[in-house]
């Protein structure tokens, strides 16, 4: 049963020609509700830092920069499973309410009656404790405290999460309902993720319970129909979708037989857009199969390519691609298979080279290039002094490289003409588009100097640049020497 006590908050999504289930459960909002958007709870609980513990107010500003939607979509799984939603919101209220007076701290809140400590300052660590300690991953070491309300499974019982399945990739409306399988839902935690935010869904009585963190005026809504969740979620979150089941019960069944299908029949689907970093992501192991899959066609790797440029928001799916893909290899010093497959495809779609050295030059959000974030994951091995350093030759490096060199001749003269230009180009001005790529400050003197990667390729494209060159000219020739000689 959903604890009634104190305001329940919800709003239902139901259209009028859809006729209401009877629930046991009643979700309907009870009063207004202004200003829960997840940034503002954060603001409160960053100012009972500043009052309470000053010198964590920094490590908590860092932790909550860019949202918790991870953290606050977990807690009210957890809450919705264990018949405490509304108890939750109101804990959100409280927060959100606080005149941020520190003598108000010390008021006894009613939803911590019983406990020891049942003060207002009780509550906001209590709700800091949740929001805070979810990361962006459930693993099996989530457990909380031994506390009254402090629940993580139906049962009341602290339990550990004892299974976790995650399918990952780009879905269209049909798919997503496919897969959002009740008996999957129901009495366990789901998250339906993007690159960048986490919604909440659980399943109660017939009901759809679907948590946004920004939400602002309601704590969930409530659907009484798969296809209108579904809407929701897209038009929050969009096609590229991560889904992530725990349960807490070695028992219960947790199978996205469709995806399965999805696999076998439907894999080029799969690797649109962010669905390709999304699965090289959470499933690796099908990534390979996929990329071979959607590059049999012309159009397959203009897909592929469009799909290594995504962007969500400031982050990059060429890095999360390498990131993620670089776990299949079974040792540091090789470069999986996938991720170079990726690269050659992308090279035979239209401007592929230039797709490439962008995702290569450009920043992701933490101000870092693709070129460097890869070269943290190359072979470190340990120096005669004992000291760990990093490896000289950079397999990456080297199969991109490869990968340019082996695809090089269907590249046309204009576009190599073009990527040589931007590249000598980068050397001199800050707004050439290969200024990440093509130099980096001097820790000598403050200059700048040219990277052993755009050197190498300057080689390999004048090199090719001057053969075609060369053959023009020798072609011209022939041309000359073989036509007809006027007779005097």
């Amino acid at each position: 049963m959903i604890d009634r006590t104190g305001p329940v908050a919800g709003i239902y999504v139901t259209p009028p020609s859809t006729p209401r289930r009877t629930s046991t459960h009643d979700f309907k909002q009870t009063e207004h509700i202004d200003g829960i958007h997840q940034a503002i709870i954060l603001g409160k609980l960053i100012k009972f830092i500043e009052l309470t513990n000053p010198s964590k107010t920094q490590k908590f500003q860092a932790l909550f920069d860019g949202g918790r939607c991870f953290g606050f979509s977990t807690t009210f799984c957890l809450m919705a499973n264990s018949s405490k939603l509304a108890w939750w919101s109101a804990a959100k209220i409280a927060i959100v309410s606080w005149d941020e007076n520190a003598s108000t701290l010390s008021q006894v809140s009613p939803l911590l009656e019983g406990e020891t400590d049942s003060t207002l300052g009780a509550l906001f660590r209590r709700v800091l404790k949740y929001v805070a300690k979810y990361p962006a991953e459930l693993d099996s070491k989530i457990i909380n405290p031994n506390k009254r309300i402090e629940v993580i499974a139906p049962n009341g019982n602290i339990e550990l999460i004892k299974q976790l399945k995650i399918i990952g990739g780009n879905f269209d409306q049909f798919d997503i309902v496919e897969l959002l399988d009740e008996k999957n839902i129901e009495d366990n935690v789901c998250l339906i993720c993007s690159p960048n935010h986490a919604l909440g869904l659980s399943y109660i009585s017939n009901t759809w319970v679907l948590h946004d963190p920004n939400y602002d005026k309601e704590f969930y809504k409530v659907f009484y129909n798969i296809e209108f969740v579904v809407n929701e979620i897209i038009k929050i979150l969009g096609n590229a979708l991560s889904i992530h089941v725990a349960s807490f019960s070695n028992d219960k069944i947790i199978e996205f037989p469709y995806y399965e299908h999805m696999l076998k029949t439907k894999l080029s689907s799969l690797t649109i857009g962010f669905g390709l970093a999304l699965m090289a992501r959470y499933v690796p192991e099908h990534l390979e199969n996929a990329v071979d899959s959607t590059a049999e066609s012309k159009a397959g790797c203009d897909q592929i390519a469009d799909a290594l440029v995504a962007k969500c928001g400031e982050i990059t799916a060429f890095d999360s691609i390498w990131r993620y893909t670089r776990a299949l290899s079974p040792s540091t010093t090789l470069v999986p298979q996938s991720f170079v497959k990726i690269i050659k495809y992308c090279l035979t779609a239209a401007h592929g080279l230039e797709m490439v050295l962008k995702v290569l030059s450009e920043k992701d959000e933490s101000g870092s290039t693709g070129w460097h974030n890869t070269k943290f994951y190359v072979t470190k091995h340990v120096s005669f002094f004992g000291k760990m350093i990093r490896a000289k030759a950079s397999p990456v490096k080297k199969a991109i490289l490869d990968a340019i060199a082996t695809a090089i001749n269907k590249i046309d003269t204009n576009t190599l003409e073009r990527v040589v230009n931007h590249l000598y180009e980068a050397y001199k001005s800050e707004d050439s588009v290969y200024r990440h790529l093509s130099i980096k400050p001097s820790a000598f003197c403050g200059g700048i100097k040219k990277t052993n990667i755009s050197k190498e390729l300057l080689v390999i494209l004048e090199n090719e640049l001057n053969s075609r060159t060369h053959e023009e000219k020798r072609t011209l020739l022939l041309d000359v020497e073989n036509s007809p000689r006027s007779v005097y």
